[in-house]
């Protein structure tokens, strides 16, 4: 019963764990874009890029390692959202200007599930990887430049939230393992 209960408490620290991985959005896929009237959509792994039709565009050959990024136009805002609706953290990019230049800037805006901002304006040369600390819970994050900009790289996390269902199927489990315990200790 031991051996079977430390499975179990692996097992649950597994997928604990593995929650704390994000998805890499790369936007290698630019075929993935849709356009509906005046609103562009760009989706991957769960999650959404919207704007005007003319604000953005995922290419191939540019971004890191040249497979592939999400151009963003001067002076045209985008949001990222999840495409299921449910909160998510976002911890880094890449971003750099599209070409030479005298440099610009990145407004990046959090909006979270309590009703409140962050706001953060990256200075921009060449590509270049930025961490964003302590961006969890967001409902979405808007991104734009006062030049054309280049993102890559995103690094996004989403919280699922259990169903009910699954939390009583999971303290069923639970007192279950521990009925079975006190049972076998009062035969020996």
């Amino acid at each position: 019963m031991k051996k079977q209960f430390k499975q179990i408490v692996a097992g649950l620290a597994l997928g604990v764990c593995s929650l704390a991985h994000g998805t890499e959005l790369n936007f290698n896929n630019p075929g993935l874009i849709r356009i509906d009237g005046n609103k562009a959509v760009y989706n991957e792994a769960g999650y959404a890029i919207t704007g005007d039709a003319a604000s953005f565009l995922p290419i191939e050959g540019i971004g890191t390692g040249m497979s592939g990024a999400l151009l963003l136009l001067a002076n045209n805002p985008v949001k990222l959202g999840s495409t299921a609706g449910t909160p998510f953290s976002f911890s880094s990019l890449d971003a750099g200007l599209l070409g030479a230049g005298p440099g610009g800037t990145l407004s990046i805006t959090g909006f979270f599930l309590d009703n409140t901002q962050k706001n953060i304006t990256l200075s921009l040369l060449e590509l270049s990887s930025y961490s964003i600390a302590d961006w969890s819970s967001l409902t979405s994050v808007s991104f734009s430049a006062n030049a054309d900009v280049v993102l890559d790289t995103l690094i996004v996390a989403t919280s699922p939230v259990p169903e009910p269902g699954s939390v009583g199927m999971l303290l069923f489990g639970l007192a279950t393992l521990v009925a079975a315990r006190r049972l076998g200790k009062k035969k020996h």
